[in-house]
């Protein structure tokens, strides 16, 4: 379980410094309202948030790892994580095909 909570943190990293840089060049924007507002505020102000706020969650889903239903929502989370990821690492080429096909 360490392990797994461990790369939800890293990924959750991965994505958010990913997001601050796709929005900070103006293709693409960040769904959430609030963590928009954040990301509008200061980049810093938003990645703390999210580091922090992913960080609590995924310490509780650590903390209670006996409990079945904190392993299932830790893959569950992990399994998100890891489908954004391959998301952010899809869009360049996406950029470079419609780029390339008009």
């Amino acid at each position: 379980m360490t392990y797994l909570v461990g790369a939800i943190f890293v990924l959750n990293a991965i994505d958010a410094v990913a997001t601050v840089t796709w929005v900070s060049a103006d293709l693409a924007y960040e769904a959430n309202p609030l963590m928009a507002h954040l990301l509008d505020i200061h980049p810093v102000l938003f990645v703390a948030t999210k580091l922090t706020l992913v960080g609590l969650s995924v310490w509780l889903l650590w903390r209670h790892c006996d409990r079945m239903l904190s392993m299932v929502a830790a893959i569950a989370l992990f399994g998100l994580y890891y489908a954004l990821i391959v998301y952010h690492l899809s869009f360049p080429s996406y950029l470079a095909w419609s780029t390339v096909l008009g």
